[in-house]
């Protein structure tokens, strides 16, 4: 066995691997993952990893290789050259900036996280035959795929993954989708070339299948299924759904409650950096009888920069933002609040504090 189902074997409880890549995203890197920049990417892995304490570090290769793509004029236009269905697919996997790219992020996370399987999740020959023809061509675009087409797919791919024989992969997990998905053994045997090039370099090969239209139990070569049933193999994982994370079985409760903790020991480090960059600002005006909270934090800008944050039009904005004169007042007014406010911080709760600095909001 290779490391991944070694880890598997040796584990007293299931292992953890989440597909978490949006979460993160969203969590740490503002909504854009940053999967065009290698070290940057593996950086972000390394706080997600520090917050989730992950089992298996997965990379994404579909995800990687369409944003690639998208930023790649040059080799969009290469992949659409020609509307043979495997074109578009060759042409992508063959590109050698995007292989060395994806070497790098694949070695990073191997040398960030040694102790941890590093898994290269890619979506099954036949399903990317398809996913690459939308993606050069548009998704309205027709696409036949035949045994043929995916025996070429499956060469395509074996070439791709021979780049990563020595960058540190420990499985190799392909993915079906639901147009995709074989309904017999024999159909999956059309992937060999690339479970071949799995056991050249001693990765544990996994499927995942998303329905039950596979029939019969051989894996045909497969170390593991990730599905709705195990189809014969020695290791079988199941894609969990929403209601396993409002439910109250024991392993629901050994992911959520790690996260929690997690997020609240990041929240409790924070605190008293917070609080001292709060009790210092404060401290600069506790001595003063006087000061004007427009002059000391507010920062000058264009009328226009207010219409962009506002969305609204210029006759809009005139209707909702105070005269000159009443703005005058309204700075006496919350300079007033905030001066009453210091002195009175050291014996008012820091909540009650903040509600008297804050203004109310008049539109």
């Amino acid at each position: 066995m290779a490391a991944f189902l070694e880890q598997v074997a040796a584990s007293d409880s299931k292992l953890l691997w989440l597909d978490d890549a949006d979460y993160s995203a969203a969590l740490l890197a503002g909504g854009a993952a940053p999967w065009l920049d290698a070290s940057a990417y593996v950086a972000w892995r390394r706080k997600a990893q520090s917050l989730l304490k992950l089992n298996v570090i997965e990379v994404p290769a579909a995800r990687i290789v369409s944003a690639w793509l998208v930023n790649d004029a040059q080799l969009r236009a290469a992949a659409g050259a020609k509307t043979r269905v495997n074109f578009p697919l060759k042409t992508l996997l063959a590109a050698a900036d995007l292989r060395r790219h994806l070497a790098e992020i694949i070695a990073g996370l191997s040398s960030s996280f040694p102790k941890l399987a590093v898994a290269l999740v890619c979506p099954s020959p036949r399903a990317w035959l398809s996913d690459a023809y939308h993606g050069v061509f548009g998704e309205p675009a027709q696409v036949e795929v035949g045994e043929d087409e995916v025996d070429a797919a499956t060469l395509h791919c074996a070439d791709f993954l021979r780049e990563f024989g020595g960058s540190g992969i420990d499985t190799v997990l392909l993915e079906e989708s639901a147009q995709s998905e074989p309904a017999t053994s024999a159909e999956i045997e059309w992937y060999r070339s690339v479970l071949n090039v799995g056991t050249h370099y001693r990765w544990d090969m996994g499927l995942r299948i998303p329905g039950d239209r596979l029939t019969g139990d051989d894996p045909a070569g497969f170390s593991y299924m990730i599905g709705p049933r195990s189809f014969g193999t020695p290791c079988f994982g199941r894609v969990v759904g929403d209601d396993f994370w409002r439910g109250d079985d024991p392993d629901h409760a050994r992911i959520r409650n790690p996260l929690q903790m997690a997020l609240y020991k990041r929240v409790a480090k924070c605190r008293p950096l917070v609080t001292k960059v709060v009790d210092e600002i404060l401290g600069r005006f506790a001595a003063k009888s006087q000061f004007d909270v427009m002059d000391e934090f507010a920062v000058p800008q264009k009328a226009v920069h207010s219409r962009i944050v506002l969305g609204r039009r210029g006759r809009v904005l005139r209707r909702i933002l105070p005269s000159q004169s009443n703005s005058k007042q309204q700075q006496r007014k919350h300079s007033c609040q905030f001066h009453i406010g210091i002195r009175a911080r050291k014996f008012t709760a820091r909540n009650c504090l903040h509600r008297r600095l804050t203004p109310p909001t008049h539109l």
